[in-house]
């Protein structure tokens, strides 16, 4: 039968080069039909897959492996020249098909099983490779690691073209389209994303993460950047950190900048040392070093200023040159240009400053306004808020100085004090709303709660203790000392009250000196009044040139010497001869008594002051300082003017006497006459 089979079969390719076998109309070379038989293919044991086995195998022979051994297992294998290759089959479990295996295990594996480095190409190009032990390189993309010279690098390339130039350069990252295009020997590079550290040659150690980050470093090396085009154009700067989307974009040669945040340090070509975290932080820096902006827009404007530090949202946005600044809080400094030397603390403190320096602002809207002042310090919210071109001023208090506007060399302590002194200078207000209304008054002391309140133009006062000088709006060259002291000064001038409530109801008295708790308080306008010791008081609140020394209680008052009254005849006018002399003594009534405040009772001699009022008035004598009626209603009398009228009386009696005497002298003289002529009749009557 088999011998009838091949002669059909030759016998058939010979006639027709087309063999049929249970068919007639063959469709290819050999065409077989059955519907319960197979073909048997040559049983062949290989050793492996690079030994024939067979003899002298022709290319493209079949066999079927029986044998598991080496590299080959049981299955169907062709020769394709040089070796044996296996077919596989979709349930095969050992090829992987490019519609996917099923029913594979973790035995499986892609790659190869010599020290051979695993390679991909797409065209014919290098479109990956999983490097061996020995080089350590992995690429994966189109020309990524194309001119990798595959020695012990340890590179790793991702991404079309990653790592395209890149020759001895060792344990460099690179994951993106064209990431490291241009590295030939940088080393410990880290790049990912698009184009990043795309220009870079021999610069090592730096890591670009985002969309051309770093793209145009050459040779800068510890770089890191984390962001689209952060450290954009950097070429030769070292040291610096960015992180943002377009973060240190402009750096080319600046070093040791940090920035974190969207265009912070945006435009820094060549500064260093910079710091900047917050969106557009240090936008515009070009050469400024030594800056530190932590928030957004912080020092946005700074061109070339240096040494600024400024935290918070716009801190130092708009300066330019300025240095030595140091803004912390929400656009601190905002408007500051050239200024130099400033401190600000707080929300808008120090908002509108341009070119003043060596300014010092603490709390919220500090110094706001102030534009060319210059060292001013602030302390408290809204302190020196108005301030505009005063310089030399210390505000501590909330509003404290709110509304001074060029005022200069003024110092302020406390919750609104000096609150609304516009171009007052020199002025010093310690205490809460101390010096509160002051605007133009300069050279005032306020020391004390509501000391100097409502001065407003007064200048040169001094006031210290609680609401002392309270009322004073122009009064000015007053001295006050104590709680309340000259509390309703308005305009009085050159007074001086020393003690609690001392001249306190003067409103525009004069040249007034009092010492002592509520000494001359009932003085409202009198002036050149001087009272001394507790309670003293004056006469009359309004009269002029009054001295009252101690109160209606004292009981003892003592000098060592004897009173000097003057009596200059040079201060005196309209001199006459004493009117009143024996006649009112003699109507004078002397008394003796005892004090009511004194607790010994002691019996004391003298007048009473209404008494000598009417001998005054019987005398037809009015409008004499002897006697003082008091605002109260309380009389006085002045012991010093009774010696005249005493003096008086004295030589009206003298004078009585002398004439007596007189007359007394001529009665003897005519009695001796007489006797004489008595005593001569009797000798003749005898």
């Amino acid at each position: 039968m088999r011998i009838k089979f091949y002669f059909i079969f030759f016998m058939t390719m010979l006639v027709k080069a087309q063999v049929g076998i249970n068919t007639t109309v063959p469709k290819a070379a050999l065409d077989i039909v059955a519907v319960d038989d197979g073909i048997l293919i040559p049983r062949v044991a290989l050793v492996n897959t690079t030994t024939a086995t067979v003899i002298t195998p022709t290319e493209s022979e079949l066999v079927y492996n029986t044998t598991t051994t080496a590299d080959v297992t049981p299955g169907y294998y062709y020769w394709d020249g040089t070796k044996w290759i296996r077919f596989t089959t979709s349930t095969d479990g050992v090829s992987w098909l490019v519609n996917g295996n099923t029913g594979i295990n973790d035995a499986n594996f892609l790659g190869t099983i010599n020290n051979t480095a695993l390679n991909f190409k797409v065209n014919a190009q290098k479109a990956g490779r999983i490097g061996i032990a020995t080089d350590g390189s992995t690429f994966l993309g189109y020309q990524a690691g194309a001119n990798d010279d595959l020695s012990d690098n340890k590179n790793t390339f991702l991404g079309y073209q990653s790592g395209f130039n890149n020759t001895t350069g060792i344990r460099n990252t690179g994951a993106g389209y064209q990431a490291l295009y241009n590295n030939t020997t940088g080393v410990y590079n880290t790049a990912k994303g698009f184009q990043s550290l795309y220009s870079n040659t021999t610069g090592s150690w730096n890591t670009a993460l985002g969309y051309g980050a770093l793209y145009f470093n050459t040779t800068g090396v510890y770089n890191t950047a984390g962001g689209y085009q952060s450290l954009y154009s950097n070429s030769t700067g070292s040291n610096n950190t960015a992180n943002g989307n377009g973060a240190l974009f402009s750096n080319t040669t600046g070093g040791s900048n940090t920035a974190e945040g969207s265009y912070a340090l945006y435009s820094n070509s060549t500064g260093s040392n910079n710091t900047a975290a917050g969106y557009q932080a240090l936008r515009s820096n070009s050469t400024g070093s030594e800056n530190t902006a932590a928030g957004t827009q912080a020092l946005r404007g700074n061109t070339t200023g240096s040494w600024n530090t400024a935290s918070g949202y716009g801190a130092l946005y708009s300066n330019d040159t300025g240095s030595w600044n140091m803004a912390s809080g929400v656009q601190s400094l905002f408007s500051n240009t050239t200024g130099a030397n400033n401190t600000a603390s707080g929300y808008w403190a120090l908002y509108s400053n341009t070119t003043g320096g060596n300014n010092t602002a603490t709390g919220s809207q500090t110094l706001r306004n102030n534009t060319t002042g210059n060292w001013n310090t602030a302390n408290g919210s809204q302190a020196l808020y108005n301030n505009n071109i005063g310089s030399g001023n210390t505000a501590l208090g909330d509003s404290a100085m709110r509304w001074n506007t060029s005022g200069g060399s003024n110092t302020a302590v406390g919750n609104q004090a000096l609150y609304a002194n516009t171009i007052g200078g020199g002025n010093t207000a310690n205490g809460v709303q101390a010096l509160n209304s002051n605007t133009t008054g300069g050279n005032n002391t306020g020391v004390g709660y509501w000391a100097l309140y409502a001065n407003t133009t007064g200048e040169y006062n001094t006031a210290a203790g609680t609401q002392s000088l309270r009322s004073n709006v122009s009064g000015s060259f007053n001295v006050a000392g104590g709680y309340g002291a000259l509390y309703r000064n308005v305009d009085g001038m050159w007074n001086t009250a020393q003690g609690t409530q001392s001249l306190y109801n003067n409103v525009s008295g004069r040249y007034n000196t009092a010492i002592g708790y509520q000494a001359l308080s009932s003085v409202t306008s009198g002036g050149n009044n001087i009272g001394v010791g507790y309670d003293a008081q004056v006469p009359s609140a309004t009269a002029d040139n009054q001295v009252q020394i101690g109160n209606t209680n004292i009981t003892y008052a003592g000098i060592q010497v004897g009173w000097t009254i003057t009596s200059d005849k040079r201060w005196k006018e309209n001199i006459q001869l004493s009117d009143l002399g024996l006649t009112f003594i003699k109507d004078l009534k002397p008394v003796k008594y005892t004090r009511k405040n004194d607790l010994s009772h002691k019996t004391e001699y003298g007048f009473i002051a209404q008494e000598v009022e009417k001998s005054l008035i019987n005398c037809n004598v009015q409008n004499t300082g002897m006697i003082t009626i008091g605002d109260d209603g309380m009389y006085g009398v002045r012991y010093n003017d009774l010696l005249s009228p005493l003096v008086k009386a004295v030589q009206e009696q003298q004078a009585i006497i002398e004439k007596q005497e007189s007359e007394i002298d001529n009665l003897k003289q005519i009695v001796e006459t007489l006797l004489k002529e008595v005593s001569s009749l009797k000798k003749e009557k005898l």
